[in-house]
């Protein structure tokens, strides 16, 4: 079979190529809406017999993607360098005469940044600490 795979021209490959693929998405969509069809007490009892826990088909990536595509989902939220980005380029981003270009806008604030302390980095432009965690210096 090795041979015959190997044998086979290019365009002949590429469309069992394209064919596996096909399937493999029909294959995927139809397992997603099975276990989305299941009960947890029947979850759990497959996991038992299989010895395997059941996973969504693409993994964890895929369901944060499709978590992160609904309408309404808030998103990631930034993270403190970003946070004080976004309110450097609306503070400082657009004076003087004519628009800088980015680079030299985010070039001023990457010195602002790293000259400014662990502690002023975790305030933000409302005055509210950054997130839960806390920087150790």
């Amino acid at each position: 079979m090795g041979q015959a795979w190997n044998d086979l021209a290019e365009a002949s490959k590429d469309e069992y190529t394209k064919q596996a693929k096909d399937l493999k998405t029909t294959y995927d969509k139809e397992y997603k809406n099975f276990l989305e069809g299941l009960s947890p007490e029947s979850i759990k009892a497959i996991e038992t017999a299989t010895g395997k826990k059941l996973r969504i088909p693409g993994g964890k990536k895929a369901r944060s993607k499709e978590l992160s595509r609904a309408s309404g989902s808030p998103g990631k939220p930034l993270t403190a360098f970003f946070e004080f980005m976004r309110d450097f380029r609306e503070k400082e981003g657009g004076e003087g005469e004519g628009k800088e270009k980015v680079t030299a806008v985010a070039k001023r604030a990457g010195e602002k940044w790293n000259s400014m302390s662990e502690g002023e980095k975790q305030v933000s432009s409302t005055g509210s600490l950054m997130g839960q965690r806390s920087i150790q210096p």
